[in-house]
């Protein structure tokens, strides 16, 4: 679980699901022994408060270390629990990207081991997360920083999206993952998303539009891609990400109109699925 941490308080509130089996061990450090901690429990959401002397303490919370000096990691909505993988996380000095950080772990269930970066910029693995970065960016990397084994990409038709983000992702992830993608109402596969992606190299001539029953239940992580029309619902257990992107086939005009607007598309999801895939910064 990631909770509030602020180190320029005196005091700050820690909060965790009221389902929760246990309260949560908590014990604050401050490089010379145990600063003083209580924990009070208030019905239905149970509220921690502690207090907290010197700035720049090492706190524990459930065995996760966190390390920030005047830095925030904040989670406020449990996620879908804890999937026990740990991800290493330096945070710069910009508390609304640190927060988002926190935000974004405890949604995909990802726990965090926390130290200061010493700079602005935060990092998650390998990957640079500067003041003001998308969302998109740190889902990005705390995927690839818990290297999933398969990844499903939905949209309703199956047919431009999300064929672009499986066409892209298998061309990117190393040997071992396993890509697909799928729609609630499939048709087949655009003509421009074929075109687009032949442009940089990769065949997807032979893909069709599949169903979401005929994936199989072997998915770790489904991003959805749908913007402003509903989305599909995977129900199996997963971690789930939204990439709402503007559906390309709804574009009008010329075929070079609507062929830019797949180039977008594809150009967008190349991106980000180069931070999963390869690390690094977006180019």
């Amino acid at each position: 679980m990631i909770f509030s941490v602020d180190f320029d308080s005196a005091d700050f509130d820690l909060r965790w699901p009221a389902a929760m089996a246990n309260e949560p061990v908590i014990t604050v450090y401050d490089g010379s022994g145990v600063v003083e901690a209580s924990v009070s429990v208030m019905s239905p959401v149970p509220i921690g408060r502690i207090k907290v002397g010197p700035i720049g303490g090492i706190m524990y919370i459930d065995n996760v270390v966190y390390q920030p000096d005047q830095a925030k990691v904040m989670a406020d909505e449990p996620g879908r629990g804890s999937t026990g993988e740990s991800v290493e996380v330096r945070l710069g000095s910009a508390h609304d990207t640190a927060s988002a950080i926190g935000r974004i772990a405890a949604r995909l269930g990802v726990e965090l081991m926390v130290s200061d970066s010493h700079s602005a910029t935060s990092t998650i693995g390998d990957v640079a997360i500067p003041a003001g970065s998308p969302a998109w960016l740190v889902e990005a990397a705390l995927l690839r920083a818990v290297r999933p084994r398969h990844i499903l990409f939905l949209c309703v038709a199956n047919s431009a999206r999300s064929q672009l983000a499986e066409g892209l992702a298998r061309a990117l992830a190393p040997a071992g993952v396993k890509i697909s993608s799928a729609g609630s109402a499939p048709t087949s596969v655009r003509p421009q998303a074929i075109a687009v992606l032949d442009e940089v190299g990769i065949d997807i001539s032979h893909h069709v539009s599949r169903s979401i029953d005929e994936v199989e239940r072997s998915v770790d992580t489904v991003v959805t891609l749908c913007a402003e029309e509903v989305c599909p619902v995977w129900l199996g257990d997963a971690r789930r990400l939204h990439w709402g992107l503007p559906d390309p086939a709804d574009v009008g005009g010329t075929e070079e109109q609507r062929l830019n607007a797949f180039r977008s598309v594809r150009d967008e999801l190349r991106t980000r699925l180069a931070i999963v895939f390869s690390g690094g910064s977006p180019k």
